[in-house]
């Protein structure tokens, strides 16, 4: 941690203002310190002046008197007119009672009970393939991700909606303080929240979203203001302040490997783990409230009506109530005094549950071997409260051994495939969502699918034990999974993907060995004189399969890489459309031109259509190779899963023309599967890269090779984000030196 400059210490101790730019998670620590040790109460004329409680005793004392010091008038400070209260927070008795019963079902302790298996095993399966891997962003890929994950079992959240929420809550933190009005983020976010409600009303099931919405008071839903209090309160509280502990978790025991081994000897400790990192480190730093009289603390007369800041991080580090607070210490036998949940009514509502989650995150990190930070963290405010990571950048110690179970699984893990080809092709997941939540057994599956009894049980059995489908009475029903990415006709559906690895990709992986022996493709195309790409060598249904992948990543890519000052972007080699439709969707100030071959051309003008782009995104036919110079005008070039189709003189060669076709400060985007630096994985971008072999004359590349190749080309600025996607597990961004850049950022 860089020490802070005393005069900044200085000007924020005596002038406090959390939304200053200087005032850093780092620098907060110092002047709330300061603060607390200066005096019982201090006064700061920001923002129309405000009082400063930071001592335990008097901050948790305001906290139980609820009468004196108000929550009516919303807790956070300044606020955008136009934005609803949060609930319960931001109500007083006698409205808190109500709406916070309202806020009570999902959170009981048998409800918690309840959701015990299902939040494991999300843990389980986002930590897994890092741990597999051997290194990852346990911000991007576990913390965010199992946050949000859990908020959507919780009260019952779509996945499209999960998928919305962070980057919503983003700009809501933003905008919130700064902002004369709520338009730029709250119509936004209203706008997801009453999709869920119509979806909750049209369709009414077991979750708690759907209870809230149909619930009557006197035979009228709630208004409206009170239920989108509830449910935007939720979306918030119920991710940001999990994320936000879980990735101080993660940090912590990253740079502590012998706590990370004392937990797997002394589990009983990771309660104490929890607990101490809440106090030390208080996901939400501080809260307001306003007085309703006059009333005098430490000899400090605070006036009727005033604005109080509770300093909840000088109040967790108060020597007079915690020893040596700056020490992390599990042992700690007081640290569940903290007040990083509150205290008195507005007690967190989900304390019980969010314990859960902390637990189990420890759990489940237990199983995989030790990790350790391998670059530098940064932490930052959004709100000028809540404490956020950038990235949590970690490298396991060793890649878990294979063992038998593993070599058998690899064995004989085309079974799973062509288990889901089977089902696919048969139209099982289709017959099985007509059915709705009841389901179907074998009879009736058998005699849908018009197939015999026997080979109908066996295959609803395997697909079950692949979680692809879940058990409803006496038969089956599609998993979320399933129901998501597998019904014909839903916007992600993966079935045209399945179908095109069967019939064009597989056949070229039974002769595997051949192509490695030969370094020839093994896949068999129609006109081998011509590239691989003509339209006679490329089937429609290869570009109708990798559309939704393509749509899918190219989500994952607009969500993950920030290109603020992109507004003309070219994807060279950009198939069906699908990453400029998705870019463009993610920034309404792009616009975009797929370049690729007249047939492909074709194909992506009709996905565009469809997409309601036509005004926003372009065709141009040409040939990335043959053309003598890419087109230009434009300031962002997007190479996105095309490299690695070739080898490195083509690539090479290709760049050049990007580096050509650029204006000065522009900028490249190289999105792929990135093999790792020290070629031991990932696995799907090493199974990629093989799967290049079976097509290709190339194959996934590290990011230092796109590195080099791009410093060769003339660019400058390189850097690598990652994100992950079905399809891509990283972008390498440069650019071209000179002008005024572009920009960009994770």
């Amino acid at each position: 941690m860089a020490i802070p400059d005393p005069d900044i210490i200085a000007r924020l101790t005596e002038q406090f203002d959390f939304h200053d730019p200087h005032y850093t998670p780092d620098v907060a620590e110092t002047v709330n310190r300061e603060i607390r040790e200066k005096a019982a109460v201090t006064y700061s004329p920001a923002h129309g002046g405000m009082w400063i409680l930071s001592r335990y005793e008097d901050v948790k004392a305001a906290l139980k008197d609820h009468a004196t010091f108000s929550s009516g008038s919303g807790v956070h400070f300044p606020r955008a007119p136009g934005m609803p209260k949060f609930a319960p927070i931001d109500f007083d008795p006698p409205e808190h009672g109500g709406i916070r019963k309202l806020m009570s079902p999902p959170v009981r302790g048998d409800q918690v009970r309840r959701l015990e298996p299902d939040i494991r095993k999300l843990a389980a399966d986002l930590i897994a393939p890092i741990a597999e891997r051997g290194h990852g962003d346990l911000v991007a890929e576990f913390a965010r991700p199992f946050a949000v994950g859990v908020l959507g079992l919780l009260i019952g959240l779509s996945e499209q909606a999960q998928g919305e929420i962070r980057g919503l809550t983003r700009t809501l933190w933003k905008h919130l303080s700064t902002d004369s009005d709520a338009e730029k983020f709250w119509p936004a976010y209203h706008a997801v929240l009453a999709e869920e409600v119509r979806r909750a009303r049209a369709r009414p099931d077991d979750s708690y979203l759907s209870w809230l919405a149909n619930h009557t008071v006197d035979g009228e839903h709630l208004p409206d203001e009170q239920l989108y209090s509830i449910i935007v309160s939720y979306c918030i509280a119920g991710h940001d302040n999990t994320m936000n502990t879980v990735s101080r978790i993660l940090w912590h025991l990253a740079g502590d490997p012998d706590l990370q081994r004392r937990l797997k000897d002394e589990p009983e400790l990771m309660p104490g783990v929890a607990e101490e990192t809440l106090r030390r480190w208080c996901p939400t730093d501080r809260f307001t409230r306003v007085t309703t009289r006059d009333v005098t603390i430490g000899g400090t007369t605070i006036p009727r009506g005033a604005r109080v800041v509770l300093l909840f991080d000088a109040a967790n580090r108060d020597p007079k109530e915690f020893g040596s607070p700056d020490d992390f210490d599990p042992r700690r036998g007081n640290a569940h005094h903290h007040l990083s949940f509150g205290h008195g009514i507005h007690h967190c509502v989900g304390a019980q549950l969010a314990r859960l989650e902390f637990r189990i995150v420890l759990e489940e990190l237990a199983r995989h071997p030790v990790y350790r930070l391998s670059e530098r963290s940064q932490t930052y405010f959004e709100n000028g409260r809540h404490i956020m990571f950038d990235k949590i950048a970690v490298r396991f110690d060793r890649p878990p051994a294979p063992g038998l179970d593993r070599l058998m699984g690899i064995t004989t893990g085309l079974w799973e495939s062509q288990a889901l080809v089977a089902a696919t092709d048969l139209g099982l997941f289709g017959f099985l969502a007509e059915c709705g939540g009841e389901g179907a057994d074998a009879d009736t599956v058998a005699d849908n699918l018009g197939i015999e009894r026997r080979p109908a049980e066996v295959l609803l059995t395997a697909c079950a034990s692949l979680g692809l489908l879940r058990l409803s009475g006496d038969g089956y029903a599609n998993a979320p999974v399933a129901d998501h990415y597998l019904v014909p006709g839903k916007p992600d559906y993966l079935g045209d993907y399945v179908g095109m690895l069967q019939t064009y990709v597989y056949p070229g992986w039974m002769r595997v060995t051949e192509a490695v022996r030969t370094n020839t493709p093994s896949r068999v195309i129609p006109q081998p004189g011509k590239e691989i790409f003509d339209a006679e060598n490329r089937p429609t249904l290869f570009w109708r399969g990798l559309h939704p992948l393509s749509a899918l990543t190219g989500r994952a890519l607009a969500a993950g890489v920030d290109l603020p000052g992109a507004t003309r972007l070219l994807d060279v080699g950009g198939g069906s459309g699908a990453f400029a439709i998705e870019l463009c969707r993610g920034n309404p100030r792009l616009r975009a031109t797929v370049f690729d071959l007249p047939h492909v051309c074709a194909i992506a003008g009709q996905r565009i259509r469809e997409a309601g782009l036509e005004d926003r995104i372009g065709t141009l036919q040409g040939d990335f190779f043959q053309d003598a110079e890419l087109p230009g005008g434009h300031d962002t070039i997007l190479l996105s899963m095309v490299l690695h189709d070739w080898d490195e003189p083509r690539n090479r060669e290709l760049l050049a023309k990007c580096y050509r076709a650029l204006p000065a400060g522009g900028t490249v985007v190289i999105s792929e599967l990135l093999v790792n630096a020290d070629k031991t994985g990932p696995v799907d971008a090493a199974l990629m890269s093989l799967n290049m072999i079976v097509g290709t004359p190339g194959r996934n590349y590290t990011a230092r090779e796109y590195e080099r190749w791009l410093r060769d080309a003339g660019f400058d600025d390189i850097r690598t984000v990652e994100f992950q996607g079905p399809a891509a597990n990283g972008a390498v961004l440069a650019r071209k030196p000179g002008g005024v850049s572009v920009g960009y950022s994770a």
